[in-house]
């Protein structure tokens, strides 16, 4: 029979480990998060959407990955065959950027965060997928710059970065848990186009100037094939922001109805440009160059 003695001294091993292993867990370190990766979307035909990525926004086609467009040297577009059953939502995930992603993996799965139980390997570069609390596909990427080939004026595309990726929300206490509590998100801007609605949260990576952009879903609302395009998108930012309208004037028709450039809410101009699927691609200011609606910056603006 097992004493009293040894009953407390298995009790207090047990405790001890528990403790141990809570102490361990909390201090893992959040290595860092440094910008947005790439997006990927799903498309019906991914070898047509190269008029668009290509013919107009002249975006390098990846010299070994068919349908993946390069934006600078660090970023991506990635193009999806669409499943069998087409997904309201043609976001395939968002991936962010950082230098470990074995030590981001690990300080996720520290933090409660469903993760693989290893990073996947290609090449030089390191990944692992998971979700976020509402379902959204997330990627950290671990991978090495490239080196862009040379380009003529006329062949000059219309942005060397992406500025976000954004995708429809109904959750924000959530997702600011998550982004905010957890990645170390901070908030760089948000604002709603009536005073008793916020529309937009734009969350800034902890250590680089890309964000994440949700947009929240009124409640009670149901999102079309068309909305799901607009709200599920991504920016390419520019620094030239009336040489990209002449960029893309020259190389398509001109820029009216939607896609007309306009000053936006948050005080930058816009254009939206939609892909063959539906895919909402902005075009804007990396500076604001109006007033904003609804709230002041909070972080230090995208750039080149």
């Amino acid at each position: 029979m097992i004493s009293g003695t040894q009953r407390f001294v298995t009790l207090a091993i047990l405790v001890l480990t528990l403790m141990n292993l809570a102490q361990s867990q909390s201090t893992v370190a959040r290595p860092p998060i440094t910008g947005v990766s790439h997006l990927a979307f799903f498309s019906k035909d991914p070898a047509a959407s190269r008029h668009f990525y290509y013919d107009l926004l002249r975006l390098t086609p990846h010299p070994t990955r068919a349908n993946v467009y390069l934006v600078g040297n660090k970023q991506t577009i990635e193009i999806e065959q669409m499943p069998a059953t087409p997904p309201a939502n043609l976001l395939s995930h968002i991936a962010f950027a950082t230098p470990d992603a074995e030590g981001m993996r690990a300080y996720l799965a520290s933090r409660g965060v469903k993760v693989p139980a290893q990073v996947s390997v290609g090449g030089p570069n390191k990944w692992f997928e998971f979700r976020d609390p509402e379902g959204h596909p997330l990627e950290f990427v671990q991978e090495q710059p490239w080196t862009l080939p040379a380009t003529t004026p006329a062949d000059r595309p219309v942005s060397a970065r992406i500025t976000h990726g954004g995708f429809a929300a109904h959750d924000r206490a959530a997702l600011d848990r998550f982004y905010g509590e957890i990645l170390g998100f901070h908030l760089y801007w948000q604002g709603g186009f009536k005073p008793t609605f916020t529309d937009w949260i734009d969350m800034q990576v902890p250590d680089g100037t890309d964000y994440v952009e949700y947009i929240m879903v009124p409640p009670g609302s149901k999102l079309d094939a068309h909305a799901e395009g607009v709200f599920n998108h991504f920016a390419l930012g520019t620094a030239d922001f009336e040489g990209a309208v002449e960029l893309l004037e020259s190389r398509g028709p001109k820029l009216t109805g939607e896609s007309k450039p306009k000053m936006a809410q948050d005080g930058k101009r816009q254009i939206n440009l939609f892909d063959p699927d539906g895919t909402r691609v902005e075009v804007i200011d990396f500076v604001p160059t109006g007033e904003n609606c609804c709230a002041p910056y909070t972080g230090p603006h995208p750039r080149e």
